[in-house]
């Protein structure tokens, strides 16, 4: 199937999923929008060119997608990591918090997936 409206259908519920997620209390400010980590990972996700618009149908493009987006999750994730770490261990008053790392991969890897889904299948659909 390569109709271009089920793709910008896809894509739409694709990006209406990584907004309603932005605005949950777990990735959200306290005084409510997205937060600024959130859009970070959109916006890292998006210039590491997510969207990969390989495959036949919809379900093998979102497949295809993510296959070939865990490289760059995978480095991603791990700069997350060590600079999230090194302000824990250096910078931050409040000593090192472990969670807070947990929740700096859980906030990247949400918003980058979502990204690449949808980036899939408006390529496709373009």
């Amino acid at each position: 199937m390569n109709n271009k409206y089920v793709y910008m259908i896809v894509a739409g519920v694709a990006l209406f999923g990584w907004y309603w997620t932005g605005y949950q209390p777990y990735y959200a400010n306290e005084d409510g929008g997205m937060g600024t980590g959130y859009i970070m990972a959109a916006v890292l996700a998006l210039a590491l060119g997510a969207g990969n618009s390989d495959g036949d149908d919809v379900i093998s493009t979102l497949i295809g997608s993510i296959k070939s987006f865990i490289p760059n999750l995978i480095a991603l994730t791990v700069a997350v990591l060590v600079g999230r770490a090194i302000y824990e261990g250096v910078a931050s008053g409040a000593g090192f918090n472990a969670m807070v790392l947990v929740e700096s991969v859980s906030t990247l890897v949400a918003s980058a997936i979502l990204i690449a889904l949808t980036m899939s299948c408006l390529k496709k659909a373009g």
